[in-house]
């Protein structure tokens, strides 16, 4: 979804920002549970037949392992992500080893729309998803923000896209920790 030509980035100090910071949480459950139904699908047979207090307790520490491993690769992802919003577009960096950047240019955002999957509406969040015109993957996620954020982050990507004002999206309260480490607000 990069844009061909000028820098995506143009503005060097345009802030950038994390997303809310029970975001490895939501995200972080889904690999424990695939792995989960992968392995209770595929044995459940011979689990049920060979099942033993000890075994049992074998298995909930490995799951307990699983889980903690999730939620550190989780953490250590949100950390390594941010977005930002300015007047030229919206633009997602991610990847603790190979960095990657997502760019929706102003020109070519088509709508914002604010999705709120069941466990993420449950802890009071939100994720924003950019629709951009042509390429292969026509969106851009900013996962999972609080709703009042994603609401004001909507309303400041719409105005980016009409060329009204990104001053506005950019005075918004930060959701989680700023991105640059200083530990002030943007």
């Amino acid at each position: 979804m990069t844009a061909p030509g000028p820098d995506p980035d143009p503005v060097p100090g345009a802030p950038r920002h994390r997303t809310h910071p029970i975001t490895p949480l939501v995200t972080g459950w889904k690999v424990v549970v695939g792995i989960i139904a992968v392995l209770t699908a595929q044995n459940i047979a011979q689990l049920a037949n060979e099942f033993t207090i000890r075994r049992a307790l074998i298995g909930l520490g490995i799951l307990l392992v699983v889980v903690l491993v999730a939620i550190v690769l989780s953490a250590l992802s949100w950390w390594f992500t941010t977005y930002a919003v300015d007047e030229d577009g919206v633009s997602v960096h991610s990847g603790m080893i190979s960095r990657s950047r997502e760019y929706a240019p102003r020109a070519r955002i088509e709508s914002v729309s604010i999705e709120r999957p069941l466990l993420a509406r449950l802890l009071g969040l939100a994720k924003v998803r950019v629709e951009v015109a042509g390429g292969g993957e026509s969106y851009l996620d900013i996962e999972y923000v609080s709703s009042a954020r994603a609401e004001e982050l909507r309303l400041g990507i719409l105005e980016v896209a009409a060329g009204t004002s990104a001053a506005s999206s950019s005075a918004v309260p930060v959701e989680g920790a700023p991105a640059d480490g200083t530990g002030a607000e943007a």
